[in-house]
């Protein structure tokens, strides 16, 4: 499973779709029709006059600007998106560590395979981002963790651990490992396994302390609500302790408990916030927010270039004699592009659009409480 995390491919809007042999632009596709040379105040000529080794090709200058565009048009729309006081977010983020690494004993393990079962909140947006796998196990081996999920019959990755005896030892993983929490409806499982060694054992750290207000297993009725601030992974991600014999048959495990098997987990639970604005793509044909983050886009990339072309010294006869009027379409090129991010954050911010690709925000009503819905 991949995560998309922006949903803004390049060619938003094209460079050009002009085919003059003297002009090199090396890309003519726009899936939404709009095309950065056709805005206001572009022209080829004037770009191409002032392309050199400091500002490039002319294909460079209109990609820098385009690439730029969306990603202050992305960050002015969360931004406003996050400043609403129609909207908040539904659950806060969270980073910590899933399982406790306090024990008592070295825990009997009856099992071919044992670790961890997450069963995910279906999340639309939601990543578990994980950054450490800790061991806490009663000898000194080296030996692999395998991670799986509940569709898919390969196994997704596996993580090399060193254990050290009677203790805890943290692994670092090379990078960050994104993992989604949404799949279309499907509530999705992760598994992080390993073959039992009867001379290595795990330690019975638990899941978390049993004390208070604390999660208990009830898949597939599986939400439930804690206190206690160290286990709020628990609003995110239902844990629990599994072993078993046939790695094939894990889903069906029914062996849950209260222990860790001796692995915890450091991770990050957050929302990706930019897929509040699109998941999977753009219907130009059908979402009238499409083409306008397309506009808005446009608009923010032509105020980019010509900007560029006023601020170059070698300026054309052209640039110029016309240079007021190139600095009066840019002011309104921002002027546009302000007034554009202000109407799409309105429309991101509407009770029939909060939600409509992300469950990462949710409506207040007017006296500011909560409007729950089922992922609440």
């Amino acid at each position: 499973m991949s995560i998309d995390l922006g949903c803004f491919p390049e060619n938003i809007i094209g460079l050009s779709q002009n085919d003059c042999e003297c002009f090199t632009i090396d890309e003519n596709t726009s899936i939404s029709g709009f095309f950065l040379d056709e805005a206001e105040g572009m022209n080829l000529r004037i770009l191409d006059a002032v392309n050199d080794c400091e500002s490039g090709s002319l294909s460079e200058m209109m990609k820098w600007a385009r690439a730029e565009a969306i990603k202050i048009t992305k960050s002015e729309i969360m931004k406003g998106i996050s400043l609403s006081k129609n909207v908040e977010l539904r659950l806060p983020n969270w980073s910590g560590s899933i399982g406790d690494t306090s024990f008592s004993k070295t825990l009997q393990v009856n099992k071919t395979m044992a670790g961890l079962r997450q069963v995910m909140k279906p999340l639309r947006g939601g990543i578990m981002r994980v950054k450490r796998i800790a061991t806490t196990f009663s000898g000194v081996t080296t030996f692999n963790i395998g991670l799986y999920d509940n569709s898919d019959p390969v196994q997704l990755n596996a993580f090399s651990v060193t254990t050290q005896a009677n203790r805890t030892k943290w692994t670092d993983l090379s990078e960050p490992l994104l993992l989604p929490m949404w799949d279309r409806g499907k509530v999705i499982q992760y598994f992080w396994l390993f073959a039992v060694n009867q001379s290595n054992l795990p330690k019975d750290a638990p899941v978390h302390c049993g004390c208070g207000n604390t999660p208990l297993w009830t898949y597939p009725q599986q939400w439930f609500q804690v206190t206690q601030a160290r286990y709020n992974w628990s609003q995110w991600a239902m844990v629990a302790g599994v072993q078993g014999n046939n790695i094939d048959d894990r889903v069906n495990w029914d062996s849950m408990t209260d222990k860790s098997f001796g692995i915890a987990l450091d991770v990050d639970f957050i929302c990706n916030m930019y897929q509040t604005l699109c998941e999977g793509g753009h219907d130009f044909d059908n979402d009238p927010s499409a083409s306008d983050l397309a506009q808005t886009i446009r608009m923010k990339a032509t105020e980019l270039l010509l900007g560029k072309i006023l601020l170059n010294t070698d300026i054309s006869p052209y640039t110029s004699q016309n240079a007021e009027v190139l600095a009066q379409i840019a002011g309104q090129q921002r002027a546009d592009f302000i007034n554009n991010v202000a109407d799409l954050v309105t429309y991101f911010t509407m009770p029939e659009h909060i939600s409509e690709h992300a469950d990462c925000y949710e409506c207040k009503n007017a006296s500011g409480f909560r409007i729950s819905g089922i992922y609440s």
